[in-house]
């Protein structure tokens, strides 16, 4: 049995052979069908890439604000365009770790405050401009100057300066970092030109993917840069981005051929897809989170009691069951996911409890105007449901709890981090002080919450500035109870990612830095000849 089926799921990942035919036959020999497909993509994986062809991706996640200005990026569909036109001096392997990308070489100094890279020879532009030490020096200046807000900001906290001759760049940091080598990886660092003229930088970037078509909102096309320097990505010729953001519409794109990929899939119904045979159902435990977040500077929510009362009013448990079918864990207001070592058993979990929310609400002095949260289904499907169930659970507690849906087209430009208590939907990442220098710190520009200070931000740089993993554990621990006991976010599950890819699509796996391989499912998947 096990020869037979080696050999028809080589045949079917060449495309000689029908899927459908193959996972028949794995059936009728006892195989489940996770199994089948598990065994198609490591023949795929065998058999290695094949280039050429045009690959289709329904995304959900963009709005007519969408922008490939890496300082501006935001949404999924960001993410991914920026993924496929852009080079990071570092990218993530299949476990999440750094490995050189536009960084052919990298080292810390001992005290890990300042690192040293060099560039890969002959590295250029889509325009042909060549790739220096210099346009390294002013992507990450511009990313770690505050008044830019750039999402990476977080990560360059404490970089001191940069310095760069030829090839060679020289990055310095007040305190040791440890993490800086991680945080090189991040989609929103790809590499740009110097600012020309006027200062303004020109949407010019490195990558395997050069830009052709944007229509925010709608349509992305990137066609094959033939002067890219890594040929181990890149494998179709070209990469069309629908935006798609009614799950039934990229369900059905995908089943009658329009497209290849799609994210996002409803895990309510995850039994009907899992049943289509041309169709891979990927589910991968990302850590990716929603959460409702409260502005902990902004009346009535700078209220310590107000923020208990609404946590104390989220029964989790109905959302996880009626929104996510199961598909999750149980989140506890803290952005670590279960399972991460930053999760710590000593944090009891907090569950509904109407008469604690009670309490606490009478506590606060709240005078009883509605407490508005303001919700897009552009966040992830299921936000409005799971908010609906957050307000009749808050209700019951004698919350006044009132939803606002928020059309999805600019909801990312104006109403998330920007209105006091919004939804919003964050993937996992494979390092929680990635994740706490991105969204916890105080001069982070996605700290949704606005809670934090000299405190936490402390303990995060303590943690950041070792290599002691005991002393990260005990720094993460204290950054835990605060932000479980006073912080601003309301974090009722943690989702699982269920993406959806053709039986023509071959390498795209679950990544642990989440969605779409990371965002690089564009630039790594590869198309049946």
């Amino acid at each position: 049995m096990e020869g037979e089926l080696a050999y028809l799921a080589g045949r079917t990942s060449r495309g000689l052979h029908s899927r459908r035919a193959f996972l028949g036959r794995a059936g009728a020999l006892g195989l489940s069908l996770v199994m089948a497909q598990g065994l198609l993509v490591s023949a795929a994986q065998a058999a290695g890439p094949q280039k050429g062809g045009v690959l289709r991706v329904g995304l959900h996640g963009g709005d007519y604000a969408d922008t490939l200005n890496p300082l501006r990026a935001i949404s999924a569909v960001e993410r991914f365009n920026l993924r496929c036109v852009g080079d990071t001096l570092m990218a993530s392997d299949s476990e999440g770790r750094p490995v050189p990308a536009a960084a052919e070489e990298i080292e810390a100094s001992p005290d890990h405050r300042t690192w040293a890279l060099r560039l890969r020879e002959g590295l250029q532009f889509h325009n042909g401009q060549a790739v220096t030490g210099a346009d390294v020096a002013a992507t990450l200046m511009r990313h770690a100057d505050p008044a830019n807000r750039s999402g990476a900001s977080g990560l360059l906290s404490g970089m001191e300066s940069v310095t760069s001759d030829g090839d060679h760049v020289v990055i310095s940091f007040s305190d040791p970092n440890p993490w800086f080598a991680e945080a090189l990886t991040d989609y929103r660092l790809v590499l740009q030109p110097a600012p020309l003229g006027n200062g303004v930088v020109p949407e010019v970037f490195s990558g395997p993917y050069i830009p052709r078509i944007n229509e925010p909102g709608v349509r992305h096309v990137f066609e094959r840069n033939p002067r890219d320097w890594d040929n181990s990505r890149g494998h179709v010729d070209q990469i069309e981005v629908l935006v798609i953001n009614n799950h039934d519409a990229r369900l059905a794109a995908l089943s009658s051929g329009q497209i290849h990929l799609a994210n996002r899939a409803d895990p309510r119904k995850s039994a009907q897809i899992a049943a289509i045979p041309e169709v891979q159902f990927v589910r991968g435990a990302s850590g990716g989170r929603l959460a409702f977040s409260m502005q902990t500077g902004a009346a009535p929510y700078d209220r310590a009691d107000l923020r208990l009362a609404l946590k104390y009013a989220l029964d989790r448990d109905a959302i996880l069951r009626d929104v996510l079918s199961g598909y999750g864990r149980i989140g506890n207001d803290l952005p670590f996911a279960p399972g991460d070592h930053a999760f710590l058993a000593g944090i009891s979990q907090r569950s509904y409890d109407p008469e604690k929310a009670s309490w606490h609400y009478k506590r606060s002095g709240h005078e009883g105007m509605p407490l508005v949260l303001r919700v897009s289904d552009i966040t992830w499907p299921g936000a409005l449901e799971a908010a609906e169930a957050f307000r009749t659970s808050a209700t019951a507690a004698g919350l006044p709890v009132e939803i606002r849906p928020e059309p999805a087209e600019g909801y990312f430009t104006e109403v998330w981090n920007k209105k006091p208590f919004t939804a919003s939907y964050h993937d996992g990442t494979s390092s929680a002080g990635r994740l706490l220098s991105t969204y916890h710190l105080s001069a982070s520009a996605w700290n949704e919450t606005r809670f934090g200070g000299e405190a936490l931000d402390k303990l995060v740089m303590e943690a950041r500035a070792s290599a002691d993993p005991t002393l990260q554990q005990n720094c993460f621990a204290e950054v835990a109870k605060m932000l479980h006991e006073q912080g601003g976010s309301l974090i009722p599950v943690h989702c699982d990612s269920f993406e959806l890819a053709s039986s023509e699509v071959q390498g795209f796996t679950a990544h642990p830095d989440g969605e779409m391989m990371g965002g690089a499912a564009g630039i790594r998947v590869w198309l049946n000849a």
